[in-house]
């Protein structure tokens, strides 16, 4: 029996088809499952499907599962001149790979636990998610931190669950400030994993915390000490952010200039904190809080969490934050307000450049000055 959750707007859903501002067969990988491939093979006429044959490749993210060939602009193979799908065209729907036809549909499974989600990088869904009452996003999301399994691991997937359920539903703390609570919490268990001192008693006492109590605790914590602490790890911050600077961000640069017209500046700590002071950036952080909560649990991030690295799993979805930030401090810059609008427009590009592409996970895991996110991690407060 599977624990189930759902992301409720899912039951509204519609494809926006001719009216959609984007399509969807460019920037994602398509798998292409057995069953498919079993349809195409039985394809009477033999040069039709050797051509459906010959468009398949390995994935280079998982060289056991298979994907479309995508041109160099990044398109599948598969859509033509005038913006239409060849296999649909030529054959029927039935004949699409299933990513195609569930397509932005997604389920995520974990042995008993199952996550009925949606990608982010579809228009449509942006916009139910605009829509959405941030308190219902999630049908019984408590489901993903109730394991049946007692190992250590996957306790502590839950607690970190169980204390960003909790952040997330205090009003009165600003998404920043949440980001940074949780962002402590994990460099602290995995800290005491390393060290072999995690105990299924301390887990329960020190993180299943109600969100009464996280409230008191982190206002307390922002009134008396952020300032003091921020500038104590200020040299750690410059440092981060310009290793995302010239890591994540230089494939995104040209892709964005081009989509946006207009100029992405470099991520600098200078630039970020005079950009945050003239943005009155708190008028899109109801959106961006339901944004970043759905992006934590569509990447599996606490209770699935890619490869089971934590770390690297919950900065892959920051990036996104940070990214989506960083674009609408552009636009400010060139004295251009973004309405609601453009803003769900940056945030669906933005997922769909990044789509199904696991460059940033490779590229964070790799580096371990970025593992240690305890040295640089009070830049979240600068979030929104």
């Amino acid at each position: 029996m599977s624990d189930s959750a759902k992301l409720r707007l899912l039951d509204s859903f519609r494809c926006l088809a001719d009216l959609c501002p984007d399509d969807c067969c460019h920037q994602w990988n398509a798998h292409v499952d057995k069953e498919t491939l079993g349809k195409w093979q039985t394809i009477p006429d033999a040069s039709k499907r050797q051509h459906l044959m010959s468009t398949v490749q390995e994935s280079t993210q998982n060289p056991s599962e298979l994907v479309l060939i995508r041109k160099e602009n990044g398109n599948c193979i598969h859509l033509d001149e005038h913006g239409l799908c060849d296999i649909q065209s030529s054959f029927s729907h039935e004949y699409l790979p299933l990513s195609c036809q569930q397509f932005p549909r997604e389920t995520i499974t974990k042995n008993t636990l199952r996550f009925e989600t949606a990608h982010l990088s579809c228009p449509a869904i942006i916009d139910l998610l605009a829509k959405s009452d941030m308190g219902s996003l999630i049908e019984n999301e408590g489901e993903l931190y109730t394991h049946q399994s007692m190992d250590i691991i996957s306790q502590l997937s839950s607690s970190i669950h169980h204390y960003m359920q909790s952040i997330f539903k205090i009003e009165s703390l600003y998404l920043g400030l949440k980001i940074y609570a949780l962002s402590t919490v994990i460099a602290e268990i995995m800290s005491l994993a390393a060290e072999n001192t995690l105990t299924s008693e301390l887990l329960n006492n020190q993180y299943r915390q109600s969100p009464e109590q996280l409230k008191e605790k982190w206002l307390a914590w922002q009134n008396q000490s952020h300032n003091k602490e921020f500038e104590r790890d200020k040299a750690e911050i410059k440092k981060f952010l310009q290793k995302l600077d010239t890591g994540l961000l230089a494939k995104y640069k040209q892709p964005l200039q081009e989509r946006f017209k207009i100029e992405i500046p470099n991520l600098s700590f200078s630039n970020f904190v005079k950009w945050r002071e003239q943005v009155d950036i708190d008028r899109y952080e109801p959106f961006f809080e339901k944004y970043i909560h759905v992006k934590f649990l569509n990447h599996g991030f606490p209770w699935n969490p890619i490869q089971s690295n934590h770390i690297a799993t919950f900065l892959d979805c920051i990036f996104g934050l940070i990214l989506s930030h960083h674009v609408v401090t552009a636009y400010h810059r060139a004295n251009i307000i973004v309405d609601e609008d453009m803003l769900k427009k940056i945030t669906y590009t933005i997922e769909k450049i990044n789509a199904d592409n696991f460059d940033n996970f490779r590229l964070i895991g790799a580096k371990s000055e970025l593992l240690d996110i305890s040295k640089y991690n009070l830049f979240f407060t600068l979030l929104v």
